[in-house]
Order: structure tokens, then sequence, then C-alpha cells
């Protein structure tokens, strides 16, 4: 039976946290579910799929979807409800060069789209209906290449990603399931290519970086028209601010930005040049604090960053100076790096290090006394969780020890 994890991916470089080979094959994967410090953890239960996951699944309703890998067809599409006798595979295309491969899985309505590579077409648009026979290739351009599609986005019940021709390289496309309304957006830079990236929605808008060969890596948005497709804001002039990490919360968009000024920090927009501006400088001066992880939950921002003092550690803001702060400093002043940031049905859960634990899931509530372990297994070593995604109320991750785990 194939294990779910993927043994070799990379995990985060914490101070104290390497430990030789030999020694984690010693550990035991049994989960340990106790108080630490008078709290109390959360069940983790694991599951065996007897399948290797590649991608962070996906849910359309209550099932997940994924890149999966078992010892015949390589890399396919796969359909699980949780157990071993509900995953099934949806796609047997180019198992002898390695299977289908697919990538940037996203669901629009009760589509599921990706990108996959059959061989003879190429990189091309794909789309499933959760059947064997409802998973079918959307776009045939520019084979034996492709159209390459990335970054794809659900935008008020329409996809948009990143595509590449010839002609335009790299620009935004927009697509209804169908080859024929398969679209380029807009044209931005010619022949250059925009380079577009970080396709986000909010609302009906779709918000993206471009560069448009004058004001260089930019945030910009559209509605879907040429007309229609503008600059937002020109942060840090020529150079480029090189937004990312794009978050819609209500009606405002976070990102990180870089200027000349303070570094790469956090930054908001409603849409307007006027209303762009930096929302707190975390890290004074030219060092950034390398804000990372951006996540919406239940109306505020979660994010990570480094204010020189306290090392990696979970932040969260409401949009001002002073609603910018800290939520709690786990591992003192070392960090405790969170990743991961997942909202489940309005509590925040993450992974995060301690020197004595390791990598584990940690929850919050956005206080310093409410954001704790949620789960403890393999200690001292450490879980390494990995792709937490929800469904159905319950918290999936890969960790150590088993195909699967789930909390809830």
């Amino acid at each position: 039976m194939l294990s779910f994890l993927n043994r070799f991916a990379r995990r985060p470089k914490i101070r104290h946290s390497i430990e030789s080979a030999a020694r984690r094959r010693r550990l035991a994967t049994q989960v340990r579910v106790e108080n630490l410090e008078g709290r109390a953890l959360l069940t983790a239960l694991p599951i065996n799929l007897g399948v290797t996951v590649a991608s962070t699944p996906v849910t359309i309703g209550s099932e997940l979807y994924f890149s999966g890998r078992d010892a015949t067809h390589g890399l396919q599409l796969w359909e699980s409800n949780g157990t071993t006798a509900g995953t099934v595979m949806l796609s047997n295309a180019n198992s002898s060069n390695g299977g289908l491969n697919p990538r940037y899985l996203t669901a629009v309505g009760s589509t599921l789209y990706f990108s996959a590579n059959d061989g003879p077409h190429g990189s091309q648009l794909w789309k499933s209906n959760g059947t064997a026979a409802g998973t079918v290739m959307v776009t045939d351009v520019s084979p034996p290449i492709g159209l390459g599609p990335q970054s794809l986005t659900d935008v008020n019940g329409t996809l948009y990603f990143v595509g590449y021709n010839p002609v335009d390289r790299y620009q935004v496309y927009k697509s209804d399931g169908t080859a024929s309304g398969t679209v380029m957006v807009a044209d931005i830079n010619g022949r250059l290519g925009s380079s577009a990236a970080h396709l986000t929605a909010m609302g009906s808008t779709l918000y993206f970086t471009a560069s448009d060969g004058i004001h260089g890596n930019q945030l910009w948005k559209t509605n879907g028209t040429t007309a229609g497709t503008t600059m937002v804001a020109d942060i840090n002039g020529t150079v480029g601010s090189y937004a990312s990490l794009l978050t819609p919360v209500g009606n405002t968009l976070y990102f990180v930005a870089l200027d000349n000024i303070h570094g790469a920090e956090v930054w908001k927009t409603d849409g307007t040049a006027a209303g762009t501006g930096l929302v707190r400088d975390i890290r004074p001066g030219l060092i950034s604090s390398s804000p990372s992880n951006l996540t919406n939950v239940n109306g505020t921002l979660y994010f990570t960053a480094n204010d020189g003092i306290h090392g990696d550690q979970l932040w969260k803001s409401d949009g001002t100076t002073t609603g910018t702060v800290m939520v709690a400093d786990i591992n003192g002043n070392s960090g405790s790096a969170p990743t991961n940031l997942t909202d489940l049905n309005g509590t925040l859960y993450f992974s995060a290090y301690t020197r004595t634990t390791g990598f584990q899931v940690y929850q919050s509530n956005g206080t310093t006394a409410g954001t704790k372990m949620a789960s403890l297994i393999n200690t001292p070593w450490g879980a390494y969780p990995t792709n937490l995604v929800t469904m159905s109320s319950k918290l999936y991750f890969n960790a150590t020890g088993a195909p699967l785990w789930k909390i809830g």
C-alpha cells in the first residue's frame, strides 16, 4: 500500500530541528493524544487511501480531488470521499510517460478544472465532472507544446488562468469550459508578454500582477474585458512592486509589496490608486518583515512575519496600523515558522514548530490564550503537517506515519 507521504518534500529549515535519518527511522508513528500544559489536544486519526497524493486536495461537495500516483499509471486525477473504498482514479492517459500529471486543480461550481499533459497535445486545459467519462481536454492550442495553463482561478463562476502562445507569450485567459469560449482577456505588453501571475478573485473582479514594459511588475485588475483591464497603482515606480500573495478580506485586497522605503510589507487596496497603501511597517526601515501565508479567517487577515525580535510568528490585521499585531509568541524569539494557514469554520489551523515537539498542527481564535496545539504526533521530532484542507467540518492533512490524517 503506497504512502500518502511525499518523504522527499522540502521541509522548513528551523534552527535545532534537523535530526539524522537514522534517528527518524526509529520514530514511533502512533498518535499520542495528551494534555499539554493543561490544554486538551484534539484527536488526529490516520487514514490510508492506497495512493500517493501529490497535490493539496480540492473539495467539491463531499469529494476530494487530487493528483495521485500509483504503481502503474503515473500521476493521474483521483477522487476520494476519504475512505479507501471511495477512492478512484478518474484519468488514465499518458501512463507510459509518467501519467497525465494534473496540476493547478481548481473548482468552478461543480466542475473541476486543471492543467494536464496527455503527450500528443502538450499542456492543455482539462475539466472533470467527477467521472472518468467526464474527464476531458478543453483546449488544443499550439500542440505539442500546448497552452500551458497555470494559476487557475474561479471568478464568480468564470475560470481565469495564465496561458502561453508563441505570439503574445504569457497573458490572462478566461474560459467557459469550451474550446471556443476560451479566449485571451487582454494583450498586455505585446510580444514581450505581461508575465501575468498571482491571479486572485475578489467579487466579480480578477486581480493579478503584470508588467506593461513601462511601470515594472505591478498590481492589475480586470472585469474580463480588454477595456476593463487596468493597472491598479504604480508602487515603487519603474522598478515595480512585485506584488504577491493577493488575499481578499471583504472588500479589501491585501497583498505583499516592495518599495524602496519599507522593504517587503503588507499592503491593501480597494481597487483604486488612492485606496492603495501600506498597512504597517512591521520591521521598520528597508529590512523586510517578509510576510507570508496571508489567509482570511472570518474577516480577519492572518499571516506570518518577522519583526526582527520574535522570529517568524503568527500575526493578524484588521487593516489598520494599530490593529496589525502578533497573535502569539510560539517557541520564543527563535520563531515558530507557521505555515499552511487554513480556515475551518472560523478557526485558524496551521503548522508551527517548537524545539520540544517539532512541527505540529496548531489552532487559534486570534488571541494569545486561544492559540494552542491541536494535535501531538510523533514527538519530539514532529509530524511535519502539510497540505491542510477542510471538508465537512473536518481538517485533513499529510503527516508522518500514515497516508492521511484528519481532525474533527
